[in-house]
């Protein structure tokens, strides 16, 4: 499957099969995973830098009846493949090596900043 990650410093969709857990992540051709992740496949024509989008101070928020903690973490939209940071307790194991103590970080490690 591809998948988008870092190599060396610079984000790239990549081919093999130590995939993320989340089906999410995982794409059958590289075409779909750049068209996810447009910043892992970068053109030697266009130069892209993202803006962070303003966000609202969260909410308060609970630890899930579970126990786990709130953070800013990367939610997929499964329709129109988008990812959003979210501050919740409601993250999911997948989530688990993506969660921020910021929104900066959380949008940083998908998009160029």
């Amino acid at each position: 499957k591809w998948y988008p990650t870092v190599v060396a410093g610079e984000k790239a969709c990549v081919f093999g099969e130590d995939v993320p857990a989340s089906l999410a992540l995982q794409f059958d051709s590289k075409g779909e995973c750049c068209a996810a992740y447009p910043l892992a496949c970068p053109s030697t024509t266009t130069t892209t830098t993202a803006t962070i989008p303003a966000v609202e101070t969260p909410r308060d928020c609970e630890p899930s009846p579970e126990g786990r903690e709130c953070y800013w973490w990367p939610d997929m939209n499964m329709v129109n493949w988008q990812i959003t940071c979210v501050y919740s307790s409601g993250w999911d194991d997948n989530a688990a090596d993506h969660l921020h103590s910021d929104y900066d970080s959380c949008y940083c490690e998908y998009f160029d900043c």
